[in-house]
């Protein structure tokens, strides 16, 4: 969904797991409510400010011991979106929250961290 100067984002990727692993498969899906502080006129460059929620789900085997992982993070996020050729992104982006996370084989762990991190992401418009 687009307006003037918002935007509903939802994000899918796939997550490269080490070499050393064995058997490794991760996800990750995000949706984020944009809001463009410097948009420009055709497409949807610029500034933008965004809460986001995002979910990440990781299985893999190292050294006979198969691990499963999922978090959530939520927070705020700040970065730079460039358009081009209509249908590709380049995206900048700074962004801080709460993270949960636990492992569930072959023990339980779980924790809560306060993260502060940045990504270079490129996208396709569908």
């Amino acid at each position: 969904m687009v307006r003037k100067n918002s935007s509903i984002q939802i994000n899918w990727g796939v997550i490269p797991v080490g070499q050393e692993l064995q058997n490794e498969f991760g996800g990750t899906v995000e949706l984020q409510y944009r809001s463009y502080l410097l948009p420009r006129k055709k497409y949807m460059n610029g500034l933008y400010i965004s809460p986001f929620l995002k979910y990440r789900y990781v299985e893999f085997k190292y050294a006979s011991i198969y691990n499963q992982i999922n978090s959530f993070t939520g927070g705020l996020i700040a970065g730079y979106q460039i358009i081009f050729a209509k249908k590709f992104s380049l995206d900048y982006s700074f962004y801080m929250g709460m993270k949960y996370s636990n492992w569930n084989k072959p023990y339980r762990y779980e924790s809560y961290k306060y993260i502060i991190s940045d990504e270079l992401t490129f996208g396709i418009a569908f």
